[in-house]
């Protein structure tokens, strides 16, 4: 879109829109900002932490699957893919306040699990960023409509079968085979 029609939407003179932004880049900045500010942070609760491991992560990846499903994280997405090529400082500010603070939040979930001694020694970055680019996977075919939003089982079911194909392995219990 144009600065005009962004001041013509909002009502405003152009001189208001640019005593706010000095760009149409610090307008979209301030947009995604905004955006990625009302996500909210993960807070596992007690009762949840205290859950043995199994329940624990379905729990936890509910929560991302939740975040990953809502539509604000589907319009941040759309957004970021449309203009990452003519903004690219955009993609890269979604990518940082998005999928970079998953991923923390992610590394600290299995580093929390490795702690108790649930999950065998492991590299709980790399780990985390396999964990999220499945969670990203599912985000980018909903973005481009590939994914059906409907069939909330079907999305459950398929991240509770992911979680024990990932974790079965590395379960501290787990025999070796």
């Amino acid at each position: 879109t144009t600065i005009d029609a962004i001041v013509l939407k909002a009502r405003i003179s152009k001189a208001t829109f640019y005593a706010r932004f000095p760009s149409k880049t610090a307008l979209l900045e301030a947009g995604i900002a905004d955006l990625a500010a009302r996500r909210a942070p993960v807070q596992m609760g007690e009762e949840v932490m205290s859950l043995a491991f199994g329940p624990r992560v379905d729990r936890f990846s509910d929560y991302l699957l939740d975040q990953i499903v809502d539509p604000e994280t589907i319009k941040l997405e759309r957004l970021a893919t449309a203009e990452s090529y003519r903004f690219p400082q955009v993609a890269r500010m979604v990518q940082d306040m998005g999928a970079v603070r998953a991923q923390e939040v992610i590394r600290w979930f299995f580093d929390d699990a490795v702690a108790r001694g649930d999950l065998r020694p492991m590299d709980t970055v790399v780990f985390a960023r396999m964990y999220l680019d499945l969670l990203f996977g599912f985000l980018r075919r909903t973005v481009h409509g590939l994914a059906r939003l409907d069939d909330r089982e079907a999305i459950w079911g398929g991240m509770r079968a992911t979680n024990a194909l990932l974790f079965g392995p590395l379960r501290a219990d787990a025999t070796d085979r």
